[in-house]
């Protein structure tokens, strides 16, 4: 059996003697650390405030080239849009062009053309190209709509003008026991020899110069229409924006008065002028025959309507 005999007081005496000590410990470490890092913080901030300083003179080279980067860009906004005016400029020259070559491989031989003119709508969407040209038959005029229509990107082809008058075979009668041809608005052709000579005498027309369709004057004007062929105008929908660049922004930079409205639809017209006497004439978009005036026959949906005044 161990007995403590000591007074509780030595013992605390001695835990006290213990916390001193070690609070001294403490105090000395914390003490040393401090310095430790006092030290070593002063020498990372000498050497961060050497290298700011290094590298200050970098900093302000670049700022300055910043700036006069900026300047630049200001400037160049002028000339840059100019050039990509004319960037787009001279890549819209080959639009119109290109789309009359499409288009002259799917006109037929037998459809003569005088004029041909393309129009972009407002939203540049589609464009409508205007054809003018002759015809000689009414099965000629049925297959041009044919022959259009199998142009890629065409939604809509409208024909008009078709007049000449088609021979037609009527009912028999007690003078054409045969039902002979003959045109709508003429009597039938009798079927006597004698009677036949006197009804083609009497129905025969001139052979001389008629002043029909310019042919045979002495200028290089359109050649239109042959006595039995018709001036017909066709207008086809396709999907192609044809619209020109809008050059408002350059002409507000140079102080110039801005176009009425951007991006503003053109009409290109394109036509050949033949030699003075030949058959295959040209047409330039004013001059239109009397057979625009005429209905307009929607092909691809079978809907005739009047046309109005202002075309398309």
């Amino acid at each position: 059996m161990k007995l403590n005999l000591l007074p509780t007081t030595v013992s605390r005496q001695r835990k006290a003697k213990s916390a001193w000590i070690i609070s001294a410990l403490m105090i000395i470490a914390g003490v040393v650390g401090a310095a430790f890092m006092m030290i070593t913080s002063s020498d990372s901030l000498a050497k961060a405030k050497a290298l700011v300083e290094e590298k200050k003179p970098l900093a302000d080279g670049v700022a300055a080239t910043a700036a006069s980067a900026d300047v630049i860009i200001v400037d160049a906004q002028g000339p840059l849009r100019n050039s990509n005016l004319a960037k787009s400029m001279i890549a819209h020259n080959t639009v119109y062009p290109d789309l009359f070559d499409t288009v002259k491989r799917y006109v037929p031989p037998f459809y003569r053309l005088t004029s041909m003119a393309a129009t972009p709508s407002a939203d540049g969407a589609t464009s409508t190209i205007t054809l003018v040209g002759t015809l000689d038959t009414f099965q000629e005029y049925n297959d041009l709509a044919l022959a259009l229509l199998r142009m890629p990107k065409v939604s809509a082809v409208a024909r008009a003008g078709f007049a000449a008058a088609a021979p037609y075979r009527p009912g028999l009668s007690p003078a054409d026991q045969r039902g002979t041809p003959h045109l709508p608005g003429e009597a039938p052709v009798p079927d006597d020899q004698l009677q036949r000579l006197a009804y083609f005498q009497a129905t025969a027309k001139p052979s001389g110069y008629l002043n029909t369709g310019n042919f045979g004057a002495e200028n290089t004007d359109t050649r239109g229409a042959m006595p039995n062929s018709s001036l017909v105008t066709v207008r086809l929908t396709i999907a192609i924006d044809t619209r020109t660049p809008n050059p408002r922004a350059t002409l507000a930079t140079a102080a110039a008065p801005a176009p009425a409205a951007a991006g503003a639809p053109t009409t290109t017209t394109s036509s050949v002028t033949p030699p003075p006497g030949k058959s295959s004439g040209a047409a330039s978009s004013s001059k239109k025959s009397a057979a625009d005036d005429s209905g307009d026959e929607d092909v691809t949906s079978g809907k005739k309507g009047k046309k109005a005044s202002s075309g398309g």
